[in-house]
C-alpha cells in the first residue's frame, strides 16, 4: 500500500506541474468547466483511488462515480440552480459525496454563491461532506448545517486546498476523500467546529413535517371538531403526501416552477391535486376526495413558503427516495391526538416497544437484497412483509432494474431499447414501471406506512427520467404515468390470517378490534404461487408485550387458532414469527433475507426458530456482525439470515470483521459448512482444524454434563431486600442501610457470605463483599425455610426488618407452592441446597474469557437466573477427577475455543459462559487404570491448586512489588498447566494458532 500511495503522490506532482506551467490560460474565463474536469478533477480523484472514468465497465447503476451534463448556471443566483452536481462519488450504489466542479476563473475561495451551491446538493442528499473545486482551490464543506443565504463562504468548510497545496497535504485529502478512506468510514466523524447548531437535512424535514401535520390536524378539528382519529391522521399525512410529491416533481422539472407557491386557498389545491391526478395517476390523490374537510387558507400558503428558497434550502432533485423513507419511518413511529382542543404526538405501541425507531442503513438493506436476490432475476416476485415505508422493496426494485439493465446490454435484447442519460445507458421508463408493478410487494400493519412506502417507490420510477421521456409515454401508450401500487402495496397484519374471526367472531363488528389487528389472507390478496423472495427487517419485540397494548393479538397467538408454530413456544420475540411467515410465503425455490438478532442462534427460546429453520427449511447464508453495531445509536447484535425451502447440502458462513467491507462486496466470503451441521440445538461454527481434531479425540472425552451439575444462583425475586451491605457489627449483629434508606438490623447468623458484581481473575477463589439474609437451615443437604416462629425468637432483628418490608415481599411473584404464611421464604426455590458445603466452581456469564474459581468452602452465595451473573458447577457423586482438574479442563484454551464458537457476543467483546454453552464443553476423561494419566491428573490438580492460592495472595497483597512476583509465578504455572493440559488432549504442533488465528 505505501508504494501505492508513493505512486499515487508522484503522479499527484506531475498534475499540478501541468497546472502550474499554463496556469495563465486557465484562470481566464474562456477556459471552460468541461475542460477542467476532463483535464484536472477528473485525474485528481483518480489519484485517490476511485474509478472515474467507469474503466469497470459497471452499469449506471453500480458505477463508482456518475458524471452530470455540464449545464450553464448563473453563479449569481445559484440559489435557484436547479440541476444536479456534476460529480456524485458512489459506493455499493449509494453515493457518499457530491463534488461541485467550477471554472478556475470563479473565486470559490471568498464567493459566497459557489459554496452555497456545494453544501445545497450536500445537505439535501444527506451527506457528512460536499466538495468544490476549481483546481485552482479545493475546498471541503460539512453538510451538518443548514445553508443559507447569508453564510459566507468559509462557514461549515472543514479545509481548503491551493493546488500548491494538493501534494504537501496529500496523506490529509487521502485520509478523508479517497475511495479506501471513505469505504473505511472516514466521513463518519466529519466536524466543522462551528457555533451553530448543526441541523442536517433529515432532522430539519422530519421537524418541519411533523409540525405541519399538528397544525393541519388542529387546523380541521377546530372547523369541524373532528372526533375519529384515525382518519384525522390519515387525511393529514396524506395532504402532506401530496404535496411533497407536486414539490419533488417540480425540482425534477416535471411540474411547472413555484406551481405550489401561486396556490392561494385550498379549492385550488384540489384543482391542482386533480390535474395531477389524471398525469400521473397511481391513486396518490384518491383519498383527499373522500375526505369533507378542507384546510385553512392561510395555513396551506404557510406551508407552501416553508418549502421554498429563502425559507427552506430545500432541493428534491438530490433527494433520494430511501432518505425520505427513514425520514418517514420516524415520523410514522407517532400519532398525532387533539386533546382539550390541544395537539399532542404519543409513539406507536410498536414504537414504545421497541425504543423507538430506527430504520436500516440503506448500505444493509442493499446488501441483504444482494445476499437474497443474486439468483433472483426479473420476471420474479418479491415482497417485504412488515415493509415499513418501503426501503426494502426500493433496494429491491434498484436491484432488480439494475440487474435487468445488466442482461439486456449483455444479450443485446433488442426488444428493450435503452435510453442514453448523461451518466450512461439506462432502461427506458416503460421497462422500469414494468418490474415495479409486476416484481415489488409489500404488507405492512400500518396504513400510513402503506401510503409512504407506495411514495417512496413512485419517486425512485421517476428519478433520472426527462420530462420529455414521460410525455413521450403518455402519447404512446394512453396510460397515466404512473402504476396504482394499491394492488401490491397493501395494508394488513402479516401474521394474523382469517382464521381470526374463529378465534373471535364478534370482530367483524367490532371496528376497534379490526383496526388493532388488520387480519390478512395472504391466498386471496396475492393468488400466485409463492414469492420468488422475501426481504425486510422484522420488527424485534417480546410477544409477550403485545399483552400491554395488544392483548387479543397476543392470546390469538397462543390459541389453536394461529397457524405459526413457533407462536406456541413459551416465550419468543416478534421476529420470529415473521421469519416464520416469510419462509412460508416462497416458492419452492425462494429466498428469505433478513436482519434479526444473532442470539437467536444460541439462546434456549431460539430453539423452536432453529427447529425450524433445520427441518422443514434450510439456512444458505448467515453473515453474523457480531459485535459490530449496524444500527446508529443502538446496542443491537445481528445477523444477515438468508434460508430457503429449497434442499441444499450445505451453508455459508461470514463472520463480519469491517461494516464498510462486507457492504463492499456483501455476497462474498465465508466459510463453508455442511448442512447437518445445524440442528434444533444451539449453533456453533468452530474452527475447522479444532472440530477435525475433536473428532480424533472423542472417544476420550465425555460431556461436562455427565461428570457434573451446572446450577443457577439463588432467585430471591428482589435482590435488594435480602442482599446487604454491613456497616458495624456488634456482638454478632449486623447493621445496614436497607433498601428504603433506613437503618436496619439483623442477625450475623441468618446471614452468609454472598458475591455481588465481583469480578473474577482467571482461578483463584471467590471474595465475597456482600451478605444475604438466608432464612433458611440446612438438613441433610437440603434447605428448609426457617418458621415464622422459630424466626422471631431466634432472630428478633432479622424479624423486624422482614416485617417492615412485608408489603413489597409478598407482592412477588411467588409459585403455586406459596402457603401464605411463607412470604419471606425466596422467589424460587432454585439452587437452595447447592450452598451447604459442597465444594464448587463459580464463574461470571459474560466475560472476556476463561474466569473460574473454586469455592472449596461450598458456602458463597450469589443470585441469578438463566441469564446469571454467575453460574455454579458441582461434581456428581460417581466423578473420580478433582474438582481442580474440571476447572483446569474448563480454563484450558481448546474448551474456551469452543465456548467462544457456540456463544453470542457483545459490546466490549464480552460472550457469554451460560449453561447451554458449557454443558456440552467436552471433558478428556482419565483412565485411572494409567499410570500416564492418573500421573497428569495429579501434576494438574497440584498446579492449579498452587494457581489458586497464587491468584488469591496477588489479590490481597499490599505491594506493588509483590504483585508482580506472584504475577510471574502464576505465568510459570499457567505454561506448565498448558503443557499438561496439551499433552493430556493430544495436541498436534500448529493446531493453536490454526484456531486462534
Amino acid at each position: 500500500m505505501q508504494h501505492d500511495l508513493e505512486t499515487r503522490r508522484s503522479d499527484l506532482v506531475a498534475l499540478v506541474e501541468r497546472y502550474a506551467a499554463n496556469r495563465t490560460e486557465y484562470i481566464k474565463s474562456t477556459y471552460g468547466e468541461t475542460s477542467l474536469r476532463v483535464e484536472f478533477l477528473d485525474p485528481l480523484f483518480c489519484i485517490l483511488g476511485w474509478d472515474v472514468n467507469n474503466e469497470a465497465g459497471h452499469s449506471i447503476y453500480t458505477r463508482e462515480v456518475i458524471h452530470e451534463a455540464n449545464v450553464t448556471v448563473d453563479d449569481e443566483d445559484s440559489a435557484h440552480a436547479n440541476k444536479k452536481p456534476d460529480y456524485a462519488f458512489r459506493l455499493g450504489g449509494e453515493t457518499k459525496f457530491f463534488l461541485e466542479a467550477k471554472k478556475p476563473s470563479v473565486n470559490i475561495v471568498e464567493r459566497r454563491e459557489p459554496a452555497f451551491q456545494a453544501r445545497r446538493y450536500g445537505w439535501n442528499g444527506n451527506h457528512a461532506i460536499a466538495v468544490l473545486s476549481n483546481f485552482e482551490d479545493l475546498s471541503i464543506y460539512d453538510c451538518g448545517y443548514r445553508p443559507t443565504d447569508d453564510q459566507g463562504a468559509s462557514f461549515a468548510r472543514i479545509a481548503c486546498y491551493h493546488f500548491d497545496e494538493l501534494v504537501e497535504h496529500f496523506d490529509e485529502i487521502y485520509s478523508l476523500l479517497s475511495k479506501e478512506a471513505v469505504a473505511n468510514g472516514s466521513l463518519d466523524n466529519v466536524d466543522a467546529r462551528e457555533q451553530a447548531v448543526k441541523v442536517p437535512f433529515d432532522d430539519l424535514f422530519l421537524g418541519q413535517i411533523s409540525s405541519w401535520r399538528g397544525d393541519i390536524a388542529l387546523d380541521v378539528y377546530n372547523h369541524y371538531k373532528v372526533s375519529e382519529q384515525d382518519r384525522l391522521n390519515q387525511f393529514t399525512q396524506t395532504l402532506l403526501n401530496r404535496i411533497i410529491f407536486l414539490r419533488v416533481c417540480e425540482d425534477r422539472s416535471f411540474e411547472d416552477e413555484e406551481e405550489l407557491l401561486r396556490i392561494a386557498s385550498f379549492e385550488e389545491l384540489r384543482e391542482v391535486f386533480a390535474a395531477a391526478d389524471a398525469k400521473y395517476d397511481s391513486g396518490l390523490f384518491n383519498y383527499l376526495d373522500d375526505a369533507p374537510w378542507k384546510v385553512s387558507d392561510y395555513l396551506l400558503i404557510s406551508i407552501f413558503q416553508d418549502l421554498y428558497y429563502p425559507e427552506s434550502s430545500y432541493d428534491f432533485n438530490v433527494v433520494q427516495p430511501h432518505v425520505i423513507g427513514h425520514i418517514y419511518e420516524e415520523f410514522l413511529s407517532e400519532r398525532v391526538y387533539i386533546e382539550d382542543g390541544r395537539v399532542r404526538f404519543e409513539s406507536t405501541p410498536e414504537a414504545v416497544e421497541s425504543n423507538g425507531v430506527v430504520p436500516t442503513p440503506k448500505d444493509i438493506t442493499d446488501a441483504i437484497v444482494a445476499n437474497t436476490l443474486r439468483e433472483v432475476s426479473y420476471p420474479c416476485k418479491v415482497a417485504d412483509v412488515c415493509c415499513g415505508s418501503g426501503n426494502f422493496l426500493l433496494s429491491s426494485y434498484e436491484y432488480l432494474v439494475s440487474k435487468e439493465l445488466t442482461r439486456v446490454i449483455s444479450e443485446g435484447d433488442a426488444s428493450v431499447e435503452l435510453i442514453e442519460r448523461p451518466s450512461g445507458l439506462d432502461l427506458p421508463f416503460w421497462r422500469k414501471r414494468q418490474i415495479l408493478t409486476e416484481a415489488i410487494y409489500g404488507v405492512d400493519i400500518n396504513p400510513l406506512a402503506v401510503e409512504v412506502a407506495q411514495l417512496s417507490l413512485v419517486l425512485r420510477l421517476l428519478e433520472g427520467c426527462s420530462g420529455e421521456e414521460l410525455d413521450a409515454f403518455r402519447s404512446n401508450t394512453g396510460c397515466k404515468l404512473l402504476p396504482n401500487l394499491s394492488d401490491n402495496i397493501k395494508c394488513g397484519n402479516s401474521l394474523v390470517g382469517y382464521s381470526y374471526f374463529d378465534f373471535d367472531p364478534s370482530a367483524t363488528n367490532n371496528i376497534d378490534s379490526l383496526r388493532a389487528v388488520r387480519p390478512f389472507d395472504w391466498a386471496s390478496e396475492f393468488p400466485f404461487g409463492g414469492f420468488d423472495a422475501i426481504v425486510g427487517n422484522p420488527p424485534y419485540i417480546r410477544v409477550q408485550n403485545l399483552a400491554r397494548y395488544i392483548p387479543q393479538e397476543y392470546e390469538f397467538y397462543k390459541s389453536r387458532h394461529c397457524d405459526l408454530k413457533i407462536a406456541s413456544a413459551q416465550l419468543l420475540d416478534k421476529y420470529m414469527l415473521f421469519v416464520e411467515r416469510g419462509l412460508s410465503l416462497l416458492s419452492a425455490s425462494g429466498r428469505l433475507g433478513t436482519i434479526i438478532p444473532n442470539k437467536f442462534m444460541t439462546i434456549a427460546t431460539g430453539k423452536q426458530l432453529r427447529g425450524l429453520l433445520t427441518s422443514r427449511y434450510h439456512v444458505s447464508r448467515i453473515v453474523d456482525f457480531g459485535t459490530l453495531q449496524v444500527f446508529p445509536g443502538r446496542s443491537t447484535y445481528t445477523c444477515i439470515l438468508i434460508a430457503t425451502p429449497e434442499d441444499v447440502s450445505d451453508f455459508t458462513r461470514l463472520q463480519v470483521a469491517s461494516i464498510s467491507d462486507f457492504v463492499g462486496s456483501p455476497t462474498e466470503g465465508g466459510a463453508t459448512y455442511p448442512s447437518t451441521d445445524l440442528t434444533r440445538e444451539a449453533w456453533s461454527f468452530p474452527p475447522e482444524a479444532l472440530s477435525e481434531h475433536l473428532a480424533k479425540i472423542a472417544d476420550k472425552c465425555t460431556k461436562l454434563s455427565d461428570m457434573a451439575n451446572v446450577f443457577v444462583g439463588l432467585q430471591t425475586s428482589n435482590d435488594a431486600a435480602y442482599i446487604i451491605e454491613p456497616t458495624a457489627e456488634t456482638d454478632g449483629v449486623y447493621s445496614f442501610e436497607d433498601m428504603n434508606g433506613h437503618h436496619s438490623k439483623v442477625e450475623k447468623a441468618l446471614c452468609r457470605p454472598c458475591l455481588l458484581d465481583v469480578s473474577f481473575e482467571p482461578y483463584g477463589t471467590p471474595t465475597p463483599n456482600k451478605q444475604i439474609i438466608f432464612p433458611y437451615y440446612f438438613s441433610c443437604g437440603r434447605a428448609k425455610l426457617i418458621p415464622f416462629d422459630r424466626l422471631q425468637v431466634e432472630y428478633p432483628n432479622a424479624c423486624e426488618y422482614l416485617l417492615s418490608i412485608k408489603e413489597k415481599l409478598e407482592s412477588r411473584a411467588f409459585s403455586n407452592r406459596s402457603r401464605g404464611d411463607d412470604w419471606y421464604r425466596f422467589g424460587r426455590s432454585q439452587s437452595l441446597g447447592k450452598f451447604s458445603g459442597n465444594p464448587h466452581l463459580i464463574w461470571p456469564v459474560l466475560s472476556l474469557g476463561p474466569k473460574y474459581v473454586n469455592d472449596q468452602s461450598g458456602k458463597v452465595m450469589f443470585t441469578g437466573g438463566g441469564n446469571g451473573p454467575y453460574y455454579g458447577m458441582e461434581l456428581k457423586e460417581e466423578t473420580p477427577e478433582a474438582i481442580e482438574y474440571v476447572q483446569a479442563a474448563l480454563s484450558y484454551w481448546l474448551t474456551e475455543a469452543l465456548v467462544r464458537s457456540k456463544t453470542s457476543v457483545f459490546r466490549g467483546d464480552y460472550y457469554a459462559h451460560g449453561k447451554q454453552f458449557v454443558t456440552e464443553l467436552p471433558i478428556r476423561r482419565i483412565d485411572f487404570s494409567n499410570n500416564a494419566d492418573v500421573a497428569l491428573h495429579a501434576r494438574i490438580v497440584a498446579t492449579v491448586r498452587t494457581l489458586n492460592d497464587l491468584v488469591s495472595k496477588r489479590a490481597s497483597s499490599s505491594s506493588k512489588s509483590d504483585a508482580e512476583l506472584y504475577t510471574r509465578s502464576i505465568a510459570a504455572a499457567e505454561r506448565n498447566l498448558k503443557s499438561d493440559m496439551d499433552m493430556l488432549y493430544g495436541v498436534p504442533t500448529g493446531l493453536e494458532g490454526a484456531v486462534m488465528s
